[in-house]
Formats: structure tokens, C-alpha cells, sequence
């Protein structure tokens, strides 16, 4: 069983974990949910960061959809498959999981969903949606895990609050994972890390990578037109066509917070995640 098929999920090099750690961070919102992620991640076989990751990928495929409510059951078929085989590139290895181990995987990063939905302005098109909430609550309340999570969360949310630390309102299409455009440099070695990136041979990653550098050049002013290209070759290399990087119409989160009471399935909530304290950057 080969380490680099692009079906399975690729777990990030360590180098781009410790790289990334402190720049998740900087996320109010990420700060409450590592724990209850971490604490789930013998099970998950997927860090925190890793589970960052991969909710903000679903959340920009819901924000550009057409039809975010039939998107997020394509995503949960997808994830569910790619779940199956979790590769390490680093060590060569893949590791088979069964169905109810790849659902547990995707219930965690549907979870996060969950909370980037409600840290969204009230007058978003995908909190409005009623149907996407009722799809995704269906998904979530399918597993223990949501509701062991959701308690989780909400205690380390009170204990932050308890210290003064809010969840900040924040725009996530403009925070690239926290990185700061008005430093004079970068806080990371880009060179290192593209070089990672394409040597994991996978999609997902390489293409998490590719629009940081975009939003880099959009954003700060920097130029990484070369490293932007050997991406872009690479993803065009792996899939045999030419396909550019989806850019996501989703606004992150702003002041204010979704309320889903209305969704309910079987007489309970079908999502609840409760930031109603959300704070004006």
C-alpha cells in the first residue's frame, strides 16, 4: 500500500505543524477548541491543527457552492472515504481505519464547522440556510462525539471567558491562519515549506499552502509568484488537469452570532455550539 496515493489523507510534516501552531493561535476560536481537539486525537488520527485544517477547507467549499446544503453531503462522502487510509509521508506508512473510525474523524472536523457557522454574521447565506444547518445537524448528532465535543468546548470557552478572553469576531478569509502582513518578513521560512508541501504529493495540502502565498501577495505586498507556480504545477501534476484554486466567498465570522434553536431533529437541537459572546475586534 503506496503513501502517496492522493485519495488517502496526508498528515502534515511536523516541520509545517510547529510552523503553523503559533499562527493558529493567534485564532480565539482555535485556542478553545484545541484542547477537546486534542484530547480526541488518538481516536481522530489527526491533530488539532490538522482538524483546523481541514474544517476550514470545508467551510470554503460550502462558501462557494451554489447549493451549500447538497455540498456538505458530497463533503461528508468524500471525507468519509479519504478518512479510511490516514498516510504518513514521513515515516512511509498508511494506516487502514475502519467506517465508524473514519466517522469519528469526520464528526470531529464537522464539529468545527459547527463552530465557524456560529461565529458567522447572522445575515450570512449559509446561516440562513436552513437546510444546511439541518443537514449538518443530522451529521453531527449521528455521533457521540458531537455532543462529547460540544460539552468540551463549552467549558473552555467559560474558563477563557472567566480569565477576560473573548471570541474575537473575525473576518477567516482575510487571517491566513493568523499570519501578521504588516511584519517587514514573514514569520515563516516559505521556501521550507513549499519544498515540504510538495514533497507530501498531496492535493489538500499543497493547495492550503497555495492560498496562504496568494493572500500573501493579495494582502501584504510580498511577491512569491515562483512558489505559487511550482504549486500550482504540482496540484496540475497530481490531477492530470489544470484545475485553479477555489477562492471562497465565506464571511468567517463578524460581530454577532448564529443561532440554530430552530433546527431540531428528534426534539433536540441539532446544533448548538452557544458563542453568543463573540467580541468587536
Amino acid at each position: 500500500m503506496t503513501s502517496n496515493n492522493p485519495e488517502y489523507y496526508h498528515r502534515l510534516p511536523q516541520k509545517i505543524k510547529t510552523s503553523l501552531f503559533p499562527l493558529c493561535m493567534d485564532d480565539s476560536l482555535f485556542r478553545v477548541i484545541y484542547r477537546p481537539a486534542a484530547d480526541v486525537e488518538t481516536r481522530s488520527c489527526i491533530s488539532p491543527i490538522e482538524a483546523w485544517c481541514e474544517a476550514l477547507s470545508v467551510m470554503k467549499r460550502l462558501g462557494s457552492s451554489i447549493k451549500p446544503e447538497v455540498e456538505i453531503l458530497q463533503l461528508c462522502r468524500e471525507y468519509s472515504a479519504k478518512y479510511m487510509f490516514i498516510a504518513d509521508d514521513a515515516s512511509k506508512t498508511v494506516i487502514r481505519r475502519t467506517e465508524s473510525m473514519a466517522a469519528f474523524t469526520v464528526c470531529e472536523v464537522l464539529t468545527l464547522v459547527a463552530y465557524m457557522l456560529a461565529a458567522m454574521p447572522s445575515e450570512s447565506r449559509l446561516v440562513r440556510n436552513k437546510q444546511l444547518r439541518h443537514e449538518l445537524g443530522k451529521k453531527l448528532n449521528a455521533h457521540t462525539l458531537f455532543a462529547k465535543m460540544r460539552n468540551a468546548i463549552s467549558n473552555e470557552e467559560r474558563i477563557e471567558e472567566a480569565k477576560g478572553n473573548h471570541i474575537r469576531a473575525t473576518d477567516y478569509r482575510c487571517v491566513t491562519l493568523g499570519i501578521d502582513f504588516g511584519s517587514e518578513k514573514p514569520k515563516i521560512d516559505v521556501g521550507d515549506i513549499v519544498r515540504i508541501a510538495l514533497e507530501t504529493n498531496d492535493v489538500g495540502t499543497i493547495s492550503s499552502i497555495l492560498d496562504i502565498l496568494r493572500r500573501f501577495n493579495e494582502n501584504g505586498g510580498y511577491n512569491y509568484k515562483e512558489e505559487i507556480k511550482l504549486l500550482r504545477d504540482k496540484i496540475d501534476e497530481i490531477n492530470g488537469v489544470n484545475i485553479a484554486p477555489r477562492k471562497t466567498s465565506v464571511n468567517f465570522a463578524m460581530p454577532g452570532a448564529a443561532q440554530y434553536s430552530d433546527c431540531t431533529i428528534n426534539g433536540q437541537s441539532a446544533l448548538v455550539p452557544e458563542m453568543n459572546r463573540i467580541e468587536q475586534s
